[in-house]
Order: structure tokens, then C-alpha cells, then sequence
């Protein structure tokens, strides 16, 4: 899809939103970012997000107006709302559409996995609040998805596709870039909303990138790691040697018999390390017997000498990755190269 501007309300759903929230006497609660969309092309442009008959979580339905839409091609919605005060609006919908399970509480406490029943082709489709952005972006990145469709605003829009040398380049730039293939489909202007918010918005879409390509990537598969294992605060040498050596027995082994897989290693362990340490590797490492018998040996002392090469300091390498700020996350970015 090519990438629209939309600009301004329209009359006709701003004053749909209007009467709903009128119904049930409620104030949106700006706080933890109620802006309902009052755009009409932009709450189309997401419900052809949506491939029909596949099973959908709306994450913030709101007064439902959205949900309305998406629940047209979708086989089954499942939707999320923490705010209760929607539910008179949400259960009305569901009273009339038998494909529409409506869920209240925290998006962040939900199991996924649960509503999708291993629907590998599954998507998701949310208008979050600014302060969930990150840890909802950990919570889908692992999923089996065909695509997530975001609304959200332009700074968190701008951290997430920023290139390496912007600014705005940070965790949540890397994080989405592991996982993801991204695309802006369109830009929102502020009164596209109701209540109107301070910053323009846009929508996106995520598609996962395939397993295979990240793997073979050194730096891909090693972030891939460190951000599936961020949750157990694991330090970064630890996340970096398991990375290491999950890429190397990858490298070596891919589709290989066992007795292949350790001649290839034992084949291959002074090519990769020449890679890393050039012709120093004869002087300064040596394997004994027991290494070249070892293919586990041999990756683990390959994954040592990798970490001792990103000349990454002590004091970083004992933080666990969760706690690294921009700063270090951008060395590490770039010393994974």
C-alpha cells in the first residue's frame, strides 16, 4: 500500500463517536491516551489491514466503532479493553456479531497465544497508548503472526523505522527491526482524533521477518536472543555467549547428520576464528584434543573470542541487557556488525 496523508475529521464519524460516548455518559480518558479515530479513510485503512477470515486481537476497543469495522473480515475478533466504563457499547456489539469476544483488563497480562488457538496466520490490530508502546512491542515480537497493524504517534512512528545514524535510534528501533518488516501506510493529522492530542499519529504494519533470514544473520540472531531472553535478566555476557553459540551450532549444523555436524565443526573452527582474530589466532588460542573432539567445546571457545573482539567494557557486559541504556545499545548495534 502507498503511504497516505489523511487529513481532518470526518463530520459524519466524529458525531457517531460523539453519540456513543454521549450514550453511556463517559469522558475519554486522555491519561492513558483515549483518542478515538474520527477519520474515516483512516479507520478503513485498518480494517484492510485485515485479511478475511482470519482471526484478529484488537488491542483497545474503545467504543467499539473500529472493532464494527475489522470484525466485517475477520473470522473471529478477539478484543481487548482495560477500561470498563466501554463495556454497555462493547457488549452491544457482541449481542449482535457471534464472531466478536470482547476481554477486560491489562493487553500486556493476556495470553495471546490462547486467543489465536495456534492460528500461525493470526493477526493484531491495536491503537495504543504512548507508555505500553515498548513492552507491547516485546510481548508480539515472539508471536507466530501474519501482521500487526499499530495507530500510534509520530515519535514512537519515528523511533521505530530510524536508521542507525538518526537520532531517534534506540531499543525500540532495534527490537522492531529483529523481529519485523516495516511499513508506514499513512500519516494522521492531530483532529483526525477525538479528543484531539497534541501530536500527529500514523498507521503501520508489521509482517514477521522470516526465522531463517534473522538466524543467518550474526547480528539478527544474536539480538533475537537477547530480546527473547530479556525478561530473566540474564547479563549481557551471558545473553551474548548463549547468542554466540546458538548462531555457530546454527552455522555449523542446519540440517546436518550428528557425525557431519562435528566434522564440519572441527573443519571449521580455526577458518571462523581466523575471521575473528586474523593471524593471531595460532599464537594466542590453541585447542586441545579434547576440543577437536568436542564440537561444543570448539563454538564455545569460538563465542569467547567473539565477545573479547566487541571490546565491549566490563562494566556494560555484567548489566543485564534490559537495563542497557542508548547509548550502550548503539555499541553494541554496531560492534555486532
Amino acid at each position: 500500500m502507498a503511504k497516505q496523508e489523511l487529513r481532518s475529521y470526518s463530520p459524519t464519524l466524529l458525531e457517531n463517536v460523539q453519540r456513543r460516548l454521549t450514550e453511556i455518559d463517559v469522558s475519554p480518558n486522555e491519561a492513558i491516551g483515549q483518542h478515538f479515530l474520527v477519520n474515516q479513510e483512516a479507520v478503513d485503512l485498518l480494517a484492510q489491514t485485515v485479511n478475511q477470515g482470519a482471526t484478529v486481537i484488537e488491542v483497545g476497543c474503545g467504543i467499539g466503532h473500529v472493532t464494527e469495522e475489522l470484525a466485517q473480515r475477520a473470522f473471529r475478533l478477539h478484543g481487548i479493553e482495560i477500561d470498563r466504563r466501554y463495556r454497555p457499547l462493547l457488549e452491544k456489539i457482541m449481542s449482535t456479531r457471534n464472531n466478536v469476544f470482547i476481554t477486560y483488563g491489562d493487553a500486556l497480562k493476556m495470553d495471546f497465544n490462547r486467543m489465536l488457538k495456534d492460528d500461525n496466520e493470526g493477526q493484531v490490530v491495536a491503537s495504543l497508548p504512548y507508555h505500553i508502546t515498548e513492552p507491547f512491542m516485546h510481548k508480539v515480537s515472539p508471536l507466530k503472526l501474519a501482521s500487526v497493524s499499530l495507530v500510534m504517534g509520530r515519535r514512537y512512528t519515528d523511533s521505530i523505522v530510524a536508521s542507525f545514524n538518526s537520532g531517534d535510534f534506540g531499543r525500540l528501533s532495534i527490537l522492531t527491526a529483529t523481529f519485523f518488516d516495516v511499513e508506514i501506510l499513512a500519516t494522521i493529522q492531530r483532529d483526525g482524533f477525538f479528543p484531539v492530542p497534541r501530536t500527529d499519529s500514523a498507521i503501520i504494519q508489521l509482517r514477521p521477518r522470516d526465522a531463517r533470514e534473522v538466524g543467518s544473520n550474526r547480528r539478527d540472531a544474536i539480538f533475537r536472543h537477547l530480546f527473547l531472553t530479556s525478561r530473566q535478566n540474564s547479563t549481557l555476557r551471558k545473553g551474548l555467549k548463549e547468542g554466540f553459540d546458538a548462531f555457530e551450532q546454527s552455522r555449523d549444523g542446519i540440517g546436518l547428520s550428528k557425525r557431519e555436524r562435528n566434522r564440519r565443526s572441527r573443519t571449521n573452527a580455526r577458518q571462523h576464528l581466523r575471521e575473528f582474530l586474523g593471524p593471531v589466532v595460532d599464537r594466542d588460542v590453541g585447542f586441545t584434543d579434547q576440543d577437536q573432539k568436542d564440537p561444543a567445546s570448539v563454538i564455545s571457545s569460538r563465542s569467547n573470542v567473539a565477545i573479547e573482539k566487541l571490546r565491549i567494557p566490563s562494566s556494560v557486559l555484567d548489566k543485564p541487557f534490559s537495563l542497557l541504556n542508548n547509548s550502550e545499545l548503539r555499541q553494541l548495534y554496531n560492534t555486532l556488525e
